[in-house]
């Protein structure tokens, strides 16, 4: 199969590609410097020149290919603090996924394309948890309720949900890092009064393979849930973070959470504890990669 993959050469991408080139389909990543392009040659991927915002190479890349898988993200933006980031950062995603669906449609039937959205939105534990309305993740949603509309008219669309920790030994996270930043400048780690949520977690390889298997399976519209551990509190995290650092954790107040944690601020005040039960069945999904806390003990505290 010709699969096109954005993102390619990133975190979570470059071990989707790695796979699918072993699996012996025929790749095509996106690629937005010479660094990514030399990473995804290196995978055994053709690099296509551009960015996430390059609608006119996206629709020409996805027309090539039997399906797409949607990795590339604006997390920069989302992340830096910038009024309107997160609005700006579903706005381009948006307008990415109408121009590589738009594409799909016009260049033959029943093609493929996988979507990365995340747990965070979720409000109940199964793959069926409805997009959420009126909450800060419900941009993120939006981009869901998209790939609806393109599958009732010809696109398969399979959505993968991801856990909010996909981690592994050679990339540290940028949730844990954003924990271990603000206890260097804080002095502690911080909690978030009132806030006892949970994070699922996966390991890196293990999504990887979900967006392989998820090719060749599930109908169209479906949700897959890419969590392997299904809720682990985050105050054990902070905790593990703690004792690693020499720090106590501390709870700080919800209105003041930002300002003092940064962004991780917020992540932490969200998340719940969800099921891979139907994932698993509908895929043969067979998870093999260690937890979270194995591969934080590789982590620079």
């Amino acid at each position: 199969m010709k699969v096109f993959v954005t993102g390619g050469s990133g975190r979570i991408g470059s071990n989707v590609v790695e796979q699918l080139v072993a699996a012996g389909h025929t790749v095509t990543g996106l690629a937005r410097s010479e660094a990514s392009a030399s990473k995804l040659i290196s995978l055994g991927a053709t690099p296509v020149h551009g960015t996430h915002t390059s609608l006119p190479v996206l629709a020409e890349a996805a027309s090539a290919a039997d399906a797409v898988i949607h990795c590339a993200f604006n997390h920069d933006v989302l992340l830096s603090g910038t009024p309107g980031g997160l609005e700006q950062a579903n706005d381009e995603d948006r307008a990415a996924i109408t121009a590589m669906c738009d594409a799909l449609l016009s260049s033959g039937s029943g093609k493929t394309f996988i979507n990365s959205s995340g747990l965070l939105i979720n409000i109940t534990e199964d793959e069926f948890s409805p997009i959420p309305e009126g909450s800060l993740h419900a941009a993120r949603g939006l981009a869901e309720k998209l790939l609806l509309t393109y599958s009732e008219r010809g696109v398969r669309t399979i959505n993968i949900r991801l856990s909010p920790v996909v981690h592994s030994a050679d990339a540290e996270h940028i949730f844990i890092m954003g924990l271990i930043a603000a206890a260097k400048k804080n002095g502690y780690v911080g909690n978030v009064d009132g806030a006892d949520n949970v994070w699922p977690a996966a390991h890196t390889k293990d999504i990887a393979a979900l967006y392989v298997l998820a090719l060749t399976s599930v109908k169209s519209g479906s949700n897959l849930n890419g969590a392997v551990e299904e809720g682990i509190p985050t105050r054990d995290i902070t905790e593990f973070i703690a004792k690693k650092m020499g720090l106590e954790t501390k709870d700080v107040p919800p209105a003041e959470a930002i300002d003092r944690l940064g962004f991780v601020g917020m992540v932490l005040q969200k998340g719940r504890k969800v099921t891979n039960k139907y994932t698993k069945e509908w895929t043969g999904w067979e998870p093999t990669g260690p937890g979270l806390f194995e591969d934080l003990e590789t982590y620079s505290f």
